[in-house]
């Protein structure tokens, strides 16, 4: 139930160092990820997650918090291939993995509520500066398929600005879910569409309320 015992607790602790600054809780669709098994967001306009900020984290700013999804739609996967056949399936999974396409969107306000209240945030399920970019080089088709998502990460990002600050805190997940609109309305639109049509305690996460950082190299 909402803020019950159900709810996914997560104690982080995230700083950057030696390039790199990024922790995250995943979960995939299927044992074996990309080979049939994939999330409910087909006729989905936006990704749906309620949270409580249990801890705020120490440093107003010093970390963010977000989602990344996996898109396999460039990925060989054939769907017939023997249940039994562990290794093959794992070879499959190597081989492919350099096409999987991965997204992510980040909202830059979420590890900072000191409310203690549930507040539910919602990604457009879009590919671009509104909503989800893709992570690393460019691969596949460069489209967000939603109907080809096989698994999720929870990430938290260290500012690479402030290297060796951690950030710590604690939040929990509730009800994460794949949102499909009575009458259909383009993830792809204009910050302002969902603005107007915004549910009362829903804030729709899109570009102005993201904190994007480059990777130092």
């Amino acid at each position: 139930s909402l803020g019950g015992s159900w709810a996914l607790r997560v104690d982080y602790e995230v700083a950057w160092r030696h390039w790199w600054g990024v922790i995250g809780v995943t979960a995939s669709a299927s044992a074996v990820p990309f080979l049939g098994s994939y999330l409910p967001c087909a006729n989905a306009s936006h990704l749906s997650i309620k949270y409580r900020v249990a801890v705020p984290q120490n440093d107003q700013g010093l970390a963010v918090w977000g989602i990344d999804l996996w898109d396999v739609s460039n990925v060989d996967s054939p769907l017939d291939m023997p249940s039994n056949l562990t290794d093959d399936r794992m070879e499959l999974f190597m081989q492919n993995f350099p096409s999987w396409e991965l997204y992510g969107a980040r909202d830059s306000h979420v590890l900072d509520d000191t409310t203690g209240a549930w507040k539910e945030v919602r990604f457009p399920l879009c590919h671009g500066a509104l909503a989800f970019n893709m992570i690393g080089a460019a691969r596949g088709n460069g489209v967000l398929d939603r109907d080809k998502l096989t698994g999720y990460n929870f990430a938290f990002t260290a500012d690479p600005d402030r290297v060796e600050e951690v950030a710590r805190g604690a939040i929990e997940f509730d009800d994460l879910a794949c949102v499909e609109p009575d009458e259909w309305v383009d993830p792809c639109a204009a910050p302002d569409v969902f603005e107007s049509e915004s549910v009362p305690g829903v804030r729709y996460a899109t570009a102005s309320a993201f904190a994007s950082h480059t990777l130092k190299t």
